[in-house]
């Protein structure tokens, strides 16, 4: 009786194992759901669980500790720190992450931000920006105006934009669909927004042929600006190969021509770089057009460069801030501009505009807000405007760029100014995939 009954056992295990081994894989983020086991749909519909294993999907048991995503899910796979799993942070909880290599679908050796548990990052809340950063000598601190974004109906991220002498916000997006709410991945296009807030609509003026991540192409914008009712846009390879270019157009970012070569940024390691938008049509801006060139490996460096408003289209008329007010032509003297310790829970694909309102140079990223006199600084803390006690609605956002214009009309002129952000998530109660405006107010001091 006891070996039929462990005959039986061991039938019902082994069949239990083939089912398993045999289920359907998950599909992809943004395909039908329709071959999900009952354990991973409960599981997508329990992602503010914790420990929270859910991004895109989920690959494995909801809630058992272990780091169940694949790839770029790995990002918000959280507190799954024990134990031989990989990713992990070394040290769990300790707000640092070290997993210092990862594969996937960037390559290998790639920063451990994309590995390592957006939880196991070290929200700064009292100590805002970082650790040893100089407070804003203008801004006390910052804080979301907003419980939840305004999103215009939009598929793709980035949005990069700037302000035209149309009174048009132009835009620049990467992977999607732009301003129609498809499914697919062109790797990139531009746009316009029009209306009055908040009552906006965005249109697509220029699509990209090629479907990420299908195309050997694979480009994606880094920002926009307009000067003198042309648009200029810089771009890069996404495939991290140190490709850079500026393209310009003439006809509303309709058609797009690239200037021949590239921009040699080796001596920085940089990516994307960013054109400093100073109001419509880069009304208070002087001769020179500033470009900062961030990085993926850290918020620290953040480098400056400069070119004639006449040259823009030329790699090698470019200069590089390179420390006491000095210029070099040559990437390889460039400084950062940022101080040392700034601590960052995401990506950190920053961009900085002048804001009139306040006579200052404002750059935002995935959590703080900086500010300076001028371009290369001194930038200082201005405060931190997203914690871990931010409105739900607002997690899980990267890529923020501050907005060329005043939504409310004209330049800005209070202290406040509005952002664009993307987010991944599937689940509604969280930033999702399109353009999302957000409103940050600066308590001055």
């Amino acid at each position: 009786m006891n070996k039929k009954i462990i005959v039986l056992c061991g039938a019902v295990l082994l069949l239990i194992l083939i089912i398993g081994c045999t289920s359907p894989a998950p599909p992809g983020p943004y395909s039908d759901n329709s071959n999900w086991t009952a354990e991973q749909k409960e599981c997508m519909g329990n992602c503010d669980a914790s420990p929270q294993e859910c991004w895109f999907m989920c690959y494995g048991s909801c809630g058992d500790g272990e780091c169940d995503e694949k790839e770029l899910d790995t990002k918000s796979c959280p507190k799954d720190c024990s134990g031989n799993k990989t990713p992990q942070d070394a040290i769990c909880g300790d707000g640092i992450c070290q997993e210092l290599v990862v594969a996937g679908p960037y390559g290998s050796g790639f920063p451990d931000r994309y590995g390592c548990s957006v939880d196991c990052w070290k929200f700064l809340d009292p100590d805002p920006c970082g650790t040893t950063i100089p407070l804003s000598p203008v801004i006390k601190s910052v804080s979301l105006d907003f419980d939840a974004p305004l999103t215009i109906p939009s598929f793709g991220d980035f949005w990069r934009n700037t302000w035209a002498t149309d009174n048009k916000l132009y835009t620049a997006w990467g992977d999607g669909e732009g301003f129609i709410e498809g499914r697919d991945f062109h790797v990139m296009g531009t746009g316009a927004i029009s209306g009055t807030y908040p009552n906006l609509f965005g249109t697509n003026h220029f699509v990209s042929e090629h479907l990420y991540p299908e195309s050997e192409i694979n480009e994606k914008p880094g920002s926009l600006l307009a000067i003198d009712d042309r648009l200029y846009l810089t771009g890069e390879s996404n495939d991290h190969d140190g490709t850079f270019f500026i393209a310009y157009s003439d006809d509303q970012g309709l058609t797009w021509t690239k200037s021949p070569g590239t921009w040699d940024l080796e001596g920085i390691n940089g990516l994307h770089p960013n054109f400093i938008n100073m109001g419509k049509n880069f009304e208070f801006g002087g001769d020179y057009v500033y470009t900062i060139i961030s990085n993926d490996q850290s918020v620290n460096q953040v480098y400056l460069s400069r070119v004639l408003k006449e040259s823009i289209l030329d790699y090698n008329k470019y200069e590089f801030y390179s420390g006491n007010d000095t210029w070099s032509v040559s990437s390889f003297d460039a400084v950062r501009i940022l101080p040392d310790n700034v601590i960052e829970p995401t990506e950190i694909h920053l961009t900085a505009n002048y804001h009139p309102g306040v006579d200052r140079y404002l750059m935002i990223t995935t959590q703080n807000v900086f500010d300076a006199p001028s371009p290369w600084g001194p930038w200082t803390c201005g405060g931190t405007w997203l914690t871990k006690s931010s409105p739900k609605a607002w997690q899980g956002g990267y890529y923020p760029t501050i907005i060329a214009k005043d939504l409310e009309g004209g330049n800005y002129q209070e202290d406040y100014l509005y952002f664009v952000i993307a987010g991944q998530n599937k689940n509604s109660e969280r930033l999702g995939y399109g353009f999302n405006i957000g409103k940050i107010i600066m308590d001055m001091r």
